[in-house]
């Protein structure tokens, strides 16, 4: 059965794009021409732009919207993407037509997304959103600490006093889940072609000199990004 909101209508939204935006779209494909490898749980998670995420993000901010899709529970509803929708606070005429104007702007960005290696199927249901659920709330699994190859990520985030996925697009124009999943697929690749001599993870191991040691729960406290922790204790 397929979705039947408005949210559906968001990739496909609006007027011809500006001379502006066509630009900036033109920047963000070349700032991305060398993220070549392909990454299944990235474009499981990419998904999401076909629900209209992608124009939430430009709105509220990544990591606001990340953090919001980590927390929800789909589970039981059954219009999981408006629920979502109106948990990151949209769920009123004047934030719908807010969105809807982000999606016009979202729209060269993601059809430039949408020709590259990582791209998702374009096909919508009730059945595709809760799996791109999942397949997010999984993706930030792996960056908040499950994958070592993130780590470089999320050292550099900790540097910088931001959230994980705020700090992976802080440097670019657009700022959306699009850059985004292009930003973590080039860590990922970045980190498969460096050499294994010494990985470190956030997780309940890490590897030092080639052996696995168990990480206890303040080493665990210490390694968390303080803007997670913060949130959290919120």
């Amino acid at each position: 059965m397929q979705e039947e909101n408005d949210f559906e209508k968001f990739p496909g939204v609006g007027a011809e794009v500006s001379p502006e935006r066509e630009q900036a779209a033109a920047e963000w494909s070349e700032a991305m021409e060398d993220v070549p490898e392909f990454n299944e749980g990235i474009t499981d998670a990419a998904a999401l732009i076909n629900y209209g995420l992608n124009a939430a993000a430009r709105e509220k901010g990544v990591e606001y919207v990340v953090q919001a899709i980590k927390e929800f529970d789909a589970s039981g509803r059954e219009e999981p993407i408006k629920d979502l929708f109106a948990s990151l606070g949209i769920d009123t005429p004047e934030e719908h037509k807010d969105v809807l104007d982000e999606a016009d702007a979202a729209k060269a960005a993601e059809e430039g997304f949408r020709e590259g290696v990582n791209a998702p199927s374009p096909k919508k249901s009730t059945e595709g959103a809760f799996a791109a659920i999942d397949d997010m709330k999984e993706l930030i699994m792996e960056v908040e600490g499950a994958d070592p190859r993130y780590e470089e990520l999320r050292e550099g985030a900790r540097r910088a006093q931001k959230g994980y996925f705020d700090y992976a697009v802080s440097t670019f124009g657009v700022q959306d889940l699009t850059t985004l999943f292009e930003v973590l697929a080039e860590q990922r690749e970045k980190a498969d072609e460096e050499p294994k001599e010494e990985v470190a993870g956030l997780g309940e191991e890490k590897m030092v000199d080639g052996q696995t040691v168990e990480m206890d729960e303040e080493t665990q406290s210490e390694s968390l990004n303080p803007e997670i922790l913060k949130q959290n204790e919120a």
